[in-house]
């Protein structure tokens, strides 16, 4: 198994590919033991846990018991205060696409005190939704405005300034549920404009549409609503992610 600090370490020095699976605990009818046992077998980088609403009943206890359940490092993927639980480590979002201060700064205050004295592993995230559509649950939520896909210009303006803010990772957001990937012209232009690690979720449902993420730049992909569905897609990323690193080691 490899911890996060080595997972982002391998990227930085090595180039290599990593791959998180993200669960959200909000969803009581899906069978997370099957998404887990496939994710073991495939020595997956990391079990990612968050949802789109602000309150999440009982998410440190769901927190508890995947870790209790799995050797996977598991992550936090918080959209407020109260989805802050132990953790192996936590991707500390800020919402860039948002003027809400509430996503920029005060829920970072609120939860400074407590992040600050865990034993977590902190990756300071910027976070860009690229979408089509406003029909999304994180923008019902939270009253994020994704960017529309060919405003290349207006997104330009976003990876300066991740770049220069000096985040630990950029993760470029496709939308929760959504069909449609961030799309590989734009994870290219990110490629050669930053050089923090690049994080893609959103609309990955499918092995040939995760390569050719990779190959575009992404260093970590993430699926959630559709290893819901399939949990063996998580097999199937799982070699694409082997094919890249073992490319890189040969």
């Amino acid at each position: 198994m490899t911890d996060i600090k080595h997972l982002l370490n391998s990227i930085r020095n090595k180039g290599q590919k990593g791959y998180f699976v993200l669960l959200d605990p909000e969803k009581g009818d899906i069978d997370y033991q099957s998404i887990l046992s496939h994710a073991e077998v495939n020595n997956i980088d990391g079990i990612m846990l968050g949802g789109s609403s602000r309150k999440i009943e009982l998410f440190s206890e769901f927190a508890r018991k995947i870790r209790q359940s799995t050797g996977i490092p598991v992550i936090l993927f918080p959209g407020s205060i109260f989805q802050i639980a132990d953790a192996d480590a936590m991707l500390l979002l800020t919402f860039l696409n948002s003027r809400d201060p509430r996503y920029l700064i005060e829920e970072h205050l609120e939860a400074a005190r407590d992040i600050y004295y865990s034993n977590m592993h902190v990756i300071s995230t910027a976070y860009i939704l690229i979408a089509r559509s406003e029909d999304l649950s994180l923008v019902r939520e939270t009253g994020v405005r994704p960017i529309e896909p060919s405003n290349i210009d207006e997104i330009r303006k976003y990876f300066y300034a991740s770049s220069i803010l000096h985040y630990d990772a950029v993760y470029l957001e496709g939308g929760s549920g959504t069909d449609l990937p961030v799309d590989t012209s734009i994870i290219e232009e990110a490629r050669k404009l930053i050089r923090q690690i690049i994080i893609v979720g959103g609309g990955i449902s499918d092995s040939f549409t995760a390569e050719s993420i990779y190959r575009a730049g992404a260093d970590i992909i993430v699926t959630g609503n559709a290893v819901e569905k399939r949990p063996q897609l998580i097999d199937d990323i799982s070699r694409a992610r082997n094919r890249f690193n073992n490319e890189i080691q040969n």
